[in-house]
């Protein structure tokens, strides 16, 4: 998530502001904004938790991807 985060902001803000707004506002908007999503979502963590529990528990439903393979390289004949 942190990567994630990190690479979402970073190339939203550069797609979006370069050439508009000078290299040393970009970078300190992109740490902003960075640090704010990042301790937002560690901070809501917690209820996302809580919230994901409850859905799971009355829909009855929580899947595994026991034994599924994801590789997309693989092929099978």
């Amino acid at each position: 998530t942190i990567v994630g985060q990190l690479v979402d902001t970073g190339l939203f803000f550069v797609i979006a502001f370069v050439g508009i707004w000078p290299a040393d506002q970009l970078v300190d908007v992109i740490i902003a904004q960075y640090l704010f999503k990042t301790i937002w979502e560690a901070v809501m963590y917690p209820a996302t938790a809580a919230v994901v529990r409850f859905l799971k528990r009355v829909e009855g439903v929580d899947f595994y991807d026991r034994g599924t393979n994801f590789n997309p390289f693989s092929i099978k004949v």
